[in-house]
């Protein structure tokens, strides 16, 4: 036998094994990824109901004219954030009373900015403008419910600067550092 070949007893040549368990490796990985992306398609394709949509996002088909237009020399909200967020309640004539942000976020967690803690529903916070904390986060569900573009996947954009879409990010202007000058 030849001293320079590396089988084995059984004739296998472990180079050969171990390919064949890269390979596998490989495989496995590619069928979790290939899946994982399948889940987040549909995850994201739906319309709240568990029913696939082929929707647009609403970004895509709001009508811009619509939108609050943020000046270019409108102060930013000052707060501890990698991204630049703007109150707009007196660019609006009071209709919104958000900071807002260009990164899309859920009217749940924007309006729990009400709140300091959420049992069975229900909103625990502070009082606030001589509501309750959970009459606050009730009218802010609805005004962004009221927000539905129709035929679009939400949350739609209610402000625009430059051509940088704005969407909701958290109710009044206490999450900013400055909000007393904002208002």
């Amino acid at each position: 036998m030849d001293p320079s070949s590396a089988q084995t007893k059984g004739g296998i040549n472990p180079i050969v094994i171990i390919a064949v368990v890269i390979v596998i490796v490989l495989l496995v990985i590619l069928i979790v990824m290939i899946t994982r992306a399948v889940i987040d398609t549909r995850r994201n394709n739906t319309n709240g109901s568990g029913n696939t949509t082929n929707q647009p996002p609403c970004s895509s088909v709001v009508n811009t004219n619509t939108l609050v237009v943020i000046p270019e020399d409108q102060a930013p909200c000052h707060q501890d954030s990698i991204i630049t967020l703007y109150y707009i309640g007196e660019l609006s004539q009071g209709k919104w009373d958000f900071v807002v942000a260009p990164i899309t976020t859920s009217a749940v967690n924007v309006c729990a900015s009400f709140c300091t803690n959420i049992q069975n529903d229900t909103c625990i916070g502070p009082n606030y403008a001589g509501k309750t904390a959970q009459e606050n986060y009730q009218t802010c569900l609805t005004s962004l419910a009221s927000l539905n573009v129709k035929n679009c996947v939400p949350p739609a954009p209610i402000a625009i600067k430059g051509t940088v879409l704005y969407y909701p990010y958290s109710p009044t202007c206490r999450t900013c550092d400055n909000c007393q000058q904002l208002e």
